[in-house]
């Protein structure tokens, strides 16, 4: 009878060590699922910053293109002005100098 007991001691500890494992394994069951998710979130994420990265890469290749054809074409404000400058100059050396020779 008391080898029946022992074991009965024995029995009871083994359940108990099984449901404390059982109870261990729900937890990293439910750690496992939020890590996955996690992973499945970061993946999202990523996926998202390359594309806002090619979408970056893009807008700087259009505006790097659009710089060239500026740089390219000679600008056409500044010539207007020179022009401008360069006429009034010598409109005013032909003035001055038909007021010097008394035309005027």
């Amino acid at each position: 009878m008391s080898e029946n007991c022992i074991d009965c001691i024995q029995i009871k500890n083994v359940k108990e060590d099984i449901l404390e494992v059982k109870t261990k394994i729900d937890k990293l069951e439910t750690e496992i699922n939020n890590v996955k998710e996690r992973a499945g979130r970061n993946e999202e994420q990523t996926k998202m910053v390359f594309k806002i990265l090619s979408e970056i890469k893009t807008s700087i290749e259009k505006i790097s293109t659009k710089m060239d054809v500026i740089e390219a074409k000679p600008n056409v404000l500044l010539e207007k002005v020179a022009v401008g400058v360069i006429t009034a100059v010598v409109m005013l050396v032909i003035s001055l100098a038909l007021r010097y020779k008394g035309v005027m």
